[in-house]
């Protein structure tokens, strides 16, 4: 008898050893699977960006000809300027070029892009011509992604469903030739 509970003694012993936790799989999810998945939901949102514009608005086409010529006229530029330059007519802010009409400037306020009064400009224009619904932007060069980003956003809030981007090809020269 004596000899059964030192043996108990024993294995109660090894059995309260603190054990160390495998922490390698807790590294290889931190390390690959969750950088990885980000990365996917980088690319995605990317995506969505540029399936967000219709391939209608590029330079491209189908070739077809379809007579959209008198179409063209309906088309609104918003130029998206984001510093001065007084020879060329260059500012700060918004220059809308609607055929037919006189440009429309919305400069900065306090520093940035004064989005509202873009929005209630494009309100207005929708409201005295409520057939309109094709916007064209022209970026300049220095323009940040997140103020084409709200331009393209308050487009689409006022119901303008046609946004495309344009490229400007030139130089700092007049805008929109």
């Amino acid at each position: 008898m004596a000899y059964r509970a030192s043996e108990r003694r024993s294995q109660k012993s090894q059995a309260t050893q603190p054990r160390e936790p495998d922490t390698i799989p807790i590294m290889n999810l931190f390390l690959t699977i969750i950088p990885m998945l980000l990365f996917l939901v980088v690319i995605s949102q990317t995506a969505l960006v540029a399936l967000n514009f219709n391939s209608n608005s590029g330079q491209g086409g189908s070739g077809t000809g379809g007579g959209d010529g008198d179409k063209k006229a309906d088309n609104i530029e918003i130029f998206i300027m984001a510093h001065d330059q007084a020879d060329a007519e260059i500012f700060k802010g918004f220059k809308i070029k609607e055929p037919g009409k006189a440009n429309k400037e919305i400069r900065f306020t306090n520093g940035e892009f004064d989005f509202r009064g873009l929005n209630a400009t494009l309100h207005e224009m929708k409201k005295q011509n409520p057939g309109f619904s094709k916007v064209s932007i022209v970026p300049y060069e220095n323009v940040k992604y997140g103020a084409l980003l709200r331009t393209i956003d308050i487009c689409k809030s006022n119901e303008i469903m046609d946004v495309g981007i344009s490229v400007r090809r030139t130089g700092y020269g007049e805008v929109g030739g």
